[in-house]
């Protein structure tokens, strides 16, 4: 395809032990990563390289084979997923491509080796995989692939849901994932993913790096079901991490309170603070607000009833952040201590609602500067 690999797999004739030998009498370290499957990997100053015995599959459950290590090229070939995966090169630079993969890599086609059905009920996690190299890859996908796909896809019962995930968020991450998200609602992938989601079509969120998957997964819960999703449900099915929950859910609280930021300035800053006390610091302009707006330029946001007092706060937000910049202002320039030192003030209930009260008058453009934050304050204690 013209783009430089990251790493490069060898496969061997020779069974596992002996090539383990191999590597060891030439001074290559070598680890046993999974001798039951035939892969060992050699350590080389430049990386790791994973070495595979060559082999056919004698039993499967669906997910996982067990194998045997007598096969040709051909024969290891065919056991593999897809036609572009099921190639070899060897030592002199000649290419050993038994299915057509550089036919299909040339026309951009995705398709299984031989019969899809049978591919895809040896691991069953291949319908997944199919979809993240759509996704990832753009090319178009075989028909005769997804519809073996539709009609295996209870067989995904039987992979676990950190496997599922682990593709579900790398399709995500794509710039355009909406039809590949299409295909899966049309074959039944997604329910057996995430029944509780709706993929439905939506806006992509302008949100770059590796939260890009998290941000789209929000969008579609927003989309889809709004106010009424269950965030640590989805957290829950998907085995996210306890903090990309946590975002989720900030993310899907902050959303409903969208509407009453035009009328209430101090509900803005209050956005900010939960969001950015999950996301971390910049998440809100970083992640957040471009999720908001992708979900409230999303079906059936963009039609419903609340669809114009939702863009008015997200409009709010934005104008705040573009003509005082106080959306940034998440640190208060005073301290316990400077209260403590220059207004003689105790440890105690009073010294916190001091700093909370110079807090919101701080967010709300009263002050700026610590000496002014001060003498503001200096002014309302009593004598």
């Amino acid at each position: 395809m013209g783009v430089a690999p990251k790493d490069f797999d060898v496969a061997t004739s020779a069974p596992p032990q002996k090539a383990m030998e191999a590597f060891r009498a030439a001074g290559v370290k070598c680890v046993p990563t999974g001798l039951d499957h035939g892969t060992i990997t050699a350590v080389f100053p430049a990386g790791p390289v994973e070495v595979t015995t060559l082999r056919r599959d004698v039993a499967t459950d669906g997910r996982h084979a067990s194998v045997s290590f007598d096969a040709g090229f051909a024969e290891d070939a065919g056991r593999r997923d897809f036609t572009i995966n099921a190639m070899f090169e060897d030592k002199d630079g000649k290419v050993l491509d038994f299915f057509g993969g550089q036919a299909d890599i040339a026309a951009r086609v995705l398709r299984f080796v031989g019969d899809a059905e049978q591919r895809i009920a040896e691991d069953y996690l291949r319908s997944m995989r199919f979809f993240r190299f759509w996704a990832r890859l753009g090319f178009t996908p075989d028909p005769a692939a997804l519809e073996a796909i539709k009609k295996t896809s209870q067989g995904l019962s039987r992979v676990s849901q950190e496997r599922m995930t682990a593709e579900l968020k790398q399709i995500l991450a794509v710039k355009e994932p909406q039809p590949v998200l299409k295909a899966m609602v049309d074959t039944g992938v997604a329910t057996a993913v995430a029944p509780e989601l709706e993929f439905s079509p939506v806006v992509s969120p302008e949100v770059v790096g590796p939260q890009r998957w998290l941000a789209m997964l929000a969008t579609l819960a927003l989309a889809s079901t709004a106010r009424t999703f269950d965030a640590q449900r989805l957290g829950d099915r998907l085995k996210l991490a306890r903090l990309e929950t946590r975002i989720l859910t900030e993310a899907l609280c902050g959303f409903a309170c969208l509407e009453g930021v035009p009328a209430e300035r101090a509900l803005a800053m209050e956005i900010i603070d939960a969001v950015e006390s999950a996301g971390g610091e910049g998440s809100f302009l970083a992640f957040f607000l471009p999720t908001w707006k992708a979900a409230a330029a999303s079906p059936p946001w963009k039609g419903g009833p609340s669809a114009a007092k939702v863009a008015a706060g997200i409009a709010a937000l934005a104008r705040l952040e573009a003509e005082h910049g106080l959306l940034r202002r998440t640190k208060l320039p005073i301290t316990g201590e400077d209260l403590k030192r220059e207004l003689g003030l105790t440890p105690g209930p009073a010294l916190g609602e001091t700093l909370e009260r110079l807090l919101k008058s701080f967010r709300n453009g009263a002050w700026s500067t610590r000496a002014e934050g001060l003498a503001l304050e200096r002014r309302a204690a009593p004598d």
